[in-house]
């Protein structure tokens, strides 16, 4: 039961994922400063496996964000999604970092 409940969970995140990601990662193609600092505030806030779906001004031109997850190995990443253990959504505004969103699977629905 308890690998069911992470399979519906890791697919969970991944459609929420899909959606806000829409699976354009094609900002990796070159390294930015920007993509230094999005994966170094993703793995302060995750640990050193975290990786980094998506950087730059998500939402306003004056913050920089970045969604960063660790993925479920044991799980392949598919057309419909990538499984996760946790997500976070990260803003930084003028030299911070705050957590914006964080899921993982203590998570609860309201």
């Amino acid at each position: 039961m308890a690998n069911s409940r992470k399979v519906k969970f890791a697919l969970s995140v991944g459609i929420f994922l899909l959606l806000v990601v829409g699976g354009n990662v094609a900002c990796w193609a070159t390294p930015t400063d920007d993509s230094a600092q999005c994966l170094d505030a993703a793995k302060n806030a995750l640990g050193s496996e975290a990786e980094v779906l998506k950087c730059g001004h998500l939402t306003a031109a004056d913050a920089l964000e970045t969604i960063a997850v660790m993925r479920l190995k044991q799980l392949k990443e598919t057309k419909e999604g990538i499984p996760v253990s946790r997500l976070v959504v990260l803003r930084r505004t003028k030299s911070q970092w705050i957590t914006e969103l964080a899921v993982d699977r203590n998570s609860r629905k309201n």
